[in-house]
């Protein structure tokens, strides 16, 4: 934190600005219905969901959940990156102004600190699913219209028929929304490898 704080120093008001302090000019968007689906834990990704509602409800969300979380808005999503800074001071307990949005703007490439853009690594879903949450007991704590879902579409739920979703009584898009195209809904469905979705910076 002290390094972070160091930071926000040298940074000032860039911290807080779309290209940062490093001036890098990505391309970020603005999607009014995709940030609120996030900030409802309601992206249709069910280890992201999960993450901001136990963060929502308790204040916690544990450093490895921060990450992919991250990944996910940055990488995946490519919205603007202070959303997830944002959604962050709103509901993090541990909450610090230069933590967050050093580590945010770290995150997003454009604090202009060391060799090149920096930036985040992509955190693959499906790798985080076997890695943090193999039986499913996290997504079923927090996602309560999930339960009756089979452990092996849990992570991917709108990989089900129609006949797997009447008889877990969950009806996608509806009880449950379907998720944007991204690279960690490819690699989940098992329609690619990580290598053939890793995201492009």
């Amino acid at each position: 934190r002290d390094y972070l704080i160091f930071l926000a120093l040298k940074c000032g008001a860039d911290m807080f600005k779309l290209h940062g302090p490093g001036k890098v000019d990505l391309p970020w968007i603005r999607d009014s219905n995709l940030v609120q689906r996030l900030f409802n834990a309601r992206t249709g990704m069910p280890l992201i969901d999960a993450a901001i509602r136990e963060m929502a409800v308790t204040g916690f969300m544990s450093n490895r959940a921060r990450q992919f979380v991250a990944s996910y808005i940055i990488l995946e999503l490519r919205l603007d990156w202070r959303i997830g800074a944002e959604l962050f001071e709103c509901l993090l307990v541990d909450y610090d102004v230069c933590a967050n949005w050093g580590n945010w703007m770290r995150a997003a490439g454009v604090s202009g600190q060391g060799f090149g853009n920096g930036g985040s690594r992509w955190f693959d879903l499906a790798e985080e699913r076997n890695r943090f949450d193999a039986r499913g007991e996290y997504v079923r704590l927090w996602l309560p219209e999930l339960q009756q879902v089979p452990l092996e579409r849990l992570h991917a739920p709108w990989t089900m028929t129609r006949e797997e979703q009447d008889a877990t009584k969950l009806r996608l898009g509806a009880d449950y929304p379907i998720p944007p195209s991204t690279p960690s809904k490819l690699t989940l469905e098992g329609s690619v490898s990580a290598e053939q979705a890793a995201p492009a910076r």
